[in-house]
Order: structure tokens, then sequence, then C-alpha cells
């Protein structure tokens, strides 16, 4: 079920049960510096119905360098697995972070064309339903490119996916590249027909800067004047979720939150990181 303007989050996997009552959408990353194994993907259930939830790829997954042509490759097997577990819990969509870096940027053609390879082996296997979505991450501070030129260049390999991916903005990520909130509404406004998943996260952290989320909403945040921005997000059909992943806050801020904004908000479970 695809609800309009849903404001959701991560959602650990340390109880599997969790899976079986899932009527949202949510976020789940279920390794931060592991590999996944077949072992720790026979521990979800099987489910039924897709959902429009996505599986963050932990942060060892490097796709944009020349040994992921290796057939041997630890992380062209691990996307393999993460596959796997996506047609195993039937979320659609799976997230891997674009090039930050100079030495990134120059094999993005070398890890696109490894992940067309890959992912349209799976196309019809998944029921036509699973697709990459690429997060544009914050770049380094020695990496200067024009944001509108960075994502031109990405939307090239689009037609070539059979199940075209979607790029994913992270609001703390393009604070960090520079743009302040009514900047991010023209970029978001401009590639809106790309995007489907946004990462709203505030940032406790100063422009060209490694990012550090913290809510949206804090006083705390770096950005600032977000009405615009969050009013755009209110009548539009995207995913938000909430990456909260340093400090935390109760679910009636966000219920607060969400009702300011009118934005529907994912019911209450404990497994969620707020």
């Amino acid at each position: 079920i695809f609800i309009i303007n849903m404001l959701t989050f991560n959602l650990s996997v340390s109880n599997r049960e969790v899976f079986n009552n899932l009527e949202f959408p949510v976020q789940i990353m279920p390794q931060q510096q592991k590999m996944l194994t077949l072992p720790f993907i026979r521990s979800f259930p099987s489910m039924k119905e897709w959902s429009e939830s996505v599986i963050h790829t932990s942060y060892i997954v490097k796709i944009w360098n020349p040994e992921i042509n290796d057939p041997a490759s630890k992380v062209y097997l691990n996307m393999k697995f993460y596959l796997e577990l996506a047609l195993k819990i039937k979320f659609k969509r799976i997230l891997v972070h674009l090039p930050n870096t100079e030495k990134e940027w120059s094999n993005l053609d070398v890890g696109m064309k490894r992940m067309i390879e890959l992912f349209n082996k799976f196309y019809e296997k998944s029921d036509k339903n699973i697709k990459i979505v690429f997060e544009i991450p914050a770049f380094v501070s020695n990496f200067k490119m024009n944001i509108h030129e960075y994502i031109d260049k990405v939307l090239i390999y689009q037609k070539q996916f059979a199940n075209s991916f979607e790029i994913v903005f992270d609001t703390a990520h393009l604070y960090s590249n520079g743009l302040e909130a009514d900047d991010m509404l023209e970029l978001i406004k401009k590639y809106k027909d790309h995007s489907k998943i946004i990462h709203l996260n505030g940032n406790l952290r100063d422009k060209y800067t490694s990012d550090k989320h913290i809510q949206i909403f804090s006083e705390k945040s770096k950005i600032k004047n977000i009405d615009s921005l969050m009013n755009y997000f209110s009548e539009s059909d995207l995913i938000l979720i909430a990456e909260n992943t340093s400090i935390h806050e109760n679910y009636d801020s966000w219920k607060e939150f969400s009702n300011k904004y009118k934005l529907k908000i994912i019911p209450f479970i404990k497994e969620l990181s707020l």
C-alpha cells in the first residue's frame, strides 16, 4: 500500500518477527560494517506482499572501484546477497551511496555497468519490482562538483536498467554540499520525476564538512528556514525517511512535527530508531 507523503524511520532488524506485521514503508540497514551471509538472510521471514521499503546497504559496499569487475569480488557477492534479501522480505529498493571522492567519481562508469548487469539479471526474478536507488552523498572537502552536473551525469545510465533507478536526496548531505533549504527545494523540484525517497535529516555540522544527523526540526540543526521545503513535501507523494543515528527523540515530538506540516506518520513500534 502506498500512502502519500509518508514520514517513516529506520527499523531495527534485531526482532525479525516485526516484519510479519509491517503495513507501512521503512528503511533497514541489516549490517553496518559487515558482509551479508546466507544464514543471515535465512533468519528473515519470507514475506508475500511487496513493500515500498528500502534496504540501505552497509558502509563497506564500495562499488565505485575496478575491483567490482573481479568475479571473486566480495562487494559484488555482497550486492547479490542484498538482492536475495530483498526478494525474501519483498522490499522494493536497495540503496547504494553514489561517489563522494574524485577517485570514486572516475569509476562511475565501472560501477554503473556492473550494477546494470546484476540488477537486470534479477528483474524478472523479482516480479519486476526490485530497483537500485542511488543516494547523493556528502562530498569530501576536496571533491568540488556542481550538484546539477553530477546528477545529470548519473542519470545518463538510468535507461540501461530494466527497472529504472531512483535518486535519493538526503537533506543533511545536501547541506554539507553547500545547499540551503531553498536550494534543496529547487533541486528536488527539478529532479522530482527521478525521486521517491527523501532522507529527511538535520545536520549538526557546518557546510563542506562530513555530516552528522540530527532531527531536522532540532534547534541544533544547521539547516534553517525549512518551511517551504516541508510544505512542498506535504503536497508530494514522497516517502520521507528520518535517519537519526546520534541524538534520539520521542515519537510524540515526531508526531507534533508531522502534524505541523500535514505529513502522515507511520504508527509507533518500539523497533523504530527515532
